[in-house]
C-alpha cells in the first residue's frame, strides 16, 4: 500500500525524482523543511499472463495443422452507419481479416512438408478480397458489426477456413481518433 506524505509536507512544492517499476520517489520542498523526501511504494506489476486483452492467440499452428492467412488494411468506400448523414454520404472503412486455414502440408507429420505449388490447394486471398468488395458494394449497412459478421460468414463458406476474424474500422468518424470499429470472430463447426 502506498504511503502518503503528511499534510504539512504536502503544502510545499513536489518534484518527481525517479520512477521505477517498484517505486515513485518524490522530493518535497517546503519553506520549513519538514520532510526532505518521501518514497511511495507502488505494487509490483504482474509479469506473467497468457495473453493481454488485446493480444490474440496464433492462427498458424503446426500442432493444429493450421496456417494463418490474412488481408491487411483493405480500404474501401462504404455506405455504412445509423445516422442520417451516414445514409447520404459514403465513408472509408478499413478491413483486416485473419483466417485460420487447414494446412494440408502439416497433417500428421512431425514437421511440415512442402505442399504442391498449386493454387488449388490453398485459399486464394484474391477471392477473399473480391468477396469483401462485393459485400461492401451490396448497399447500405447500418452497423460495422453487421459488416464484420458478413465478412466472417463469407470466409467460412470455404470449409478449409476454420476460424475467421474480421476487424472493420470507420476511418473518418472522429477528427481526434484514427478510427472506430469492431472485431468479430467466427468458427466453422
Amino acid at each position: 500500500m502506498p504511503t502518503m506524505p503528511d499534510a504539512a509536507a504536502m503544502q510545499g512544492e513536489a518534484t518527481i525524482i525517479a520512477v521505477t517499476a517498484a517505486a515513485l520517489i518524490i522530493r518535497i520542498t517546503h519553506p520549513k523543511p519538514i520532510c526532505h523526501s518521501t518514497r511511495l511504494t507502488l505494487p509490483k506489476p504482474r509479469l506473467r499472463r497468457k495473453y493481454s486483452r488485446m493480444e490474440q492467440p496464433r492462427f498458424a499452428d503446426s500442432g493444429r495443422a493450421t496456417r494463418h492467412m490474412f488481408i491487411r488494411d483493405l480500404v474501401l468506400t462504404a455506405s455504412i452507419g445509423v445516422y442520417a448523414h451516414e445514409h447520404r454520404a459514403q465513408q472509408r472503412v478499413r478491413i483486416n481479416l485473419d483466417l485460420a486455414v487447414a494446412d494440408d502440408g502439416a497433417r500428421n507429420l512431425s514437421r511440415a512438408a512442402i505442399g504442391q505449388d498449386d493454387l488449388g490447394r490453398v485459399v486464394d486471398y484474391e477471392s477473399i478480397i473480391i468477396r469483401a468488395r462485393a459485400i461492401v458494394a451490396t448497399g447500405h449497412i447500418q452497423l460495422v458489426e453487421t459488416l464484420a459478421e458478413r465478412l466472417c460468414e463469407a470466409c467460412l463458406e470455404d470449409p478449409r477456413i476454420l476460424i475467421a476474424r474480421a476487424r472493420v474500422e470507420k476511418l473518418d468518424v472522429f477528427a481526434d481518433a484514427a478510427s472506430a470499429g469492431v472485431e468479430v470472430e467466427r468458427r466453422n463447426p
